[in-house]
């Protein structure tokens, strides 16, 4: 196949880019042992659909996970 000719080039729109310094963090679930944490505060994320929860563990590591209901 052969390359895009000059004018098709051209009429492109400018490529997407997401600005990365919106989001709050990575949200991540935990593997492993069931663990006792505490809920820091809810943050709003425009990247997900769902609230974020920031939750501080026993051990004093901090994360950000996906708000469910109940």
């Amino acid at each position: 196949m052969g390359k895009r000719i000059r004018a098709q080039r051209r009429g492109s729109s400018p490529k997407n880019r997401v600005s990365s310094h919106r989001f709050p963090g990575e949200s991540r679930i935990p593997r492993g042992v069931e663990e006792v944490a505490t809920v820091m505060e809810l943050v709003h994320s425009p990247v997900h659909t769902a609230p974020l929860i920031r939750v501080r563990f026993e051990d004093g590591r901090e994360t950000h996970l996906v708000a469910t209901e109940g």
